[in-house]
């Protein structure tokens, strides 16, 4: 089987999340065995794998694995708790059991489908002792338990019949710092302690290998898989996937790997699988282990053929930017060419789709410099979406002016929209996505009033961009499933 490697599945999905799925719809179509396979304890994920078109074959969680909570469900069924009146909220999503005219258990309740979330039990004195937390499929999954300062000191996680499985103590340690301090792991016979939750991650990943010596492990999300891959002691064969830059500083003179990539190397992992052929050409001049070039975005037979939208039902003078609102992304370059573009089109206008970073820096940064620029009517921060597909034959133009790229796939989206894009000469993605005067312009000289002449000549040449509109199309075919597949081939053929 093929273990794609992740720590959560969220909701909104992110970038990295969204391109496993669909290398699990292209290993599928052609019989394969994929799963999604997350690391972190998630008693939500259930109402998640529906969205994302996941089942029992095709998803699979550590701790889901060690409470026996895969496959068919059976719901559990709640405890008898002793109390002599109950007091229901307004909106019945919570009860609260009394016994002698005190609270002994609060039970909580999901909104929708009100199924059982918590409850929650109190002393004599009224204080929270400990709680039960259920899964969205009704399993009781975790106890807290609380100190008289109502921090959780254990957690203990529960199989199908109520054993205990795994827990984990908390505590101050030698550091001074409040943390995880035990973890404890009882399972088929075997009683394990860890010191880490990598570690136990990778023990995990063991008894996948034991049980699959067919298996191939990909990681997809760095932090959380390469730690534990480079731990296994069961031979597998092990992949490690860039969705970004290998370099620490891609901008500077030194050439030194990620750690990842480091850690990578050092554990001798089959390979390395990288988007662009460019990029697998620099990297391979920095390792010693093979790196295979698979683009991590493909588009299928439907998204190929698609009816084409024609020049004149595009609205004009829309430019279009998708990123995340971070430092990297240079998303200020556009909205200052943007600003160079006014003088001459006053009507055109910028949509940004992205989500903010943590802390909201960089996004108050842009929301400051579009005010500086009196472009508070032109410029839209949209936030982020799952999907672009109605956004993109909306926009005229896109605009990347990115510092660094892996692969970038807004771009191929955008041109299975028929969008002509305007990107900086950056590797590795858009200089090898975007050719100049096919399917879009590659402005090499790095700055937003290049940029700006460029979209200001395009949209003064119709006949241009009927031709930009019709090479991004075109460039899409490179792309297709059946490609990508045959690049993937070569790569699982690879022995270990």
């Amino acid at each position: 089987m093929d273990y794609f490697l992740t720590h959560k599945l969220y909701a909104p999905i992110s970038a990295i999340e969204k391109m496993m799925i669909a290398r699990v719809r292209l290993f599928q179509d052609y019989r394969r065995q994929p799963v999604f396979v997350t690391r972190d304890y998630d008693r939500e994920v259930a109402s998640l794998l529906h969205k994302y078109a996941l089942d029992e074959t095709t998803y699979l969680n550590m701790f889901d694995f060690f409470q026996g909570f895969t496959g068919k469900n059976t719901p559990a069924t709640p405890p008898v708790i002793a109390h002599d009146a109950v007091q229901t909220s307004a909106d019945g999503r919570q009860q609260t059991l009394m016994q002698n005219q005190r609270t002994v258990a609060i039970m909580t309740y999901r909104p929708g489908d009100k199924t059982l979330d918590t409850i929650s039990y109190y002393d004599r004195n009224g204080k929270l002792t400990s709680t039960d937390l259920y899964d969205s499929r009704g399993n009781w999954s975790m106890t807290q338990l609380l100190d008289e300062s109502g921090r959780v000191v254990t957690q203990l996680f529960w199989n199908r019949v109520h054993q205990l499985v795994y827990s984990e103590q908390y505590g101050i340690g030698a550091d001074g710092q409040w943390g995880n301090r035990a973890m404890l792991l009882r399972f088929d016979g075997v009683v394990k302690a860890f010191q880490s939750l990598e570690a136990l991650f990778g023990y995990f990943l063991d008894l996948l290998a034991k049980r699959d010596a067919e298996a191939i492990f990909f990681a997809d999300r760095h932090e959380t898989a390469v730690v534990a891959l480079s731990e296994m002691t069961v031979p597998a064969k092990k992949l490690l996937i860039m969705h970004s830059h290998h370099l620490n500083n891609p901008s500077g003179d030194d050439k030194q790997v990620t750690i990842w990539v480091q850690k990578a190397v050092d554990a001798h992992f089959t390979g390395i699988v990288v988007s662009t052929e460019k990029q697998a050409q620099d990297l391979r001049q920095l390792v010693q282990i093979p790196v295979f070039t698979v683009p991590v975005r493909y588009l299928t037979h439907k998204e190929l053929t698609r009816p084409r939208v024609p020049l004149e039902a595009r609205p004009p003078h829309t430019l279009l930017v998708v990123a995340r609102l971070s430092e990297e992304k240079r998303i200020g370059d556009a909205i200052e060419a943007l600003s160079l573009i006014q003088k001459i089109v006053p009507d055109a206008t910028m949509n940004i789709f992205g989500a903010p970073m943590a802390g909201y820096v960089e996004q108050n940064k842009l929301r400051k410099l579009v005010k500086t620029l009196d472009l508070e009517s032109r410029v839209h921060f949209r936030g982020f979406k799952d999907e672009l597909n109605d956004i993109y034959p909306q926009n005229s133009v896109m605009v990347v002016t990115s510092k660094v790229e892996g692969f970038n796939v807004s771009i191929l989206e955008a041109q299975s929209f028929g969008v002509p894009v305007i990107t900086y000469e950056i590797d590795y993605g858009p200089t090898t996505l975007v050719e100049d005067g096919v399917n879009g312009v590659v402005v090499t000289k790095n700055s937003p009033f290049y940029v700006a002449r460029a979209i200001v000549a395009l949209w003064d040449d119709d006949a241009m961009m009927r031709e930009l509109i019709e090479g991004a199309y075109a460039s899409c075919a490179r792309y297709s499933e059946d490609t990508v597949w045959g690049d993937w081939a070569t790569v699982l053929t690879q022995e270990n």
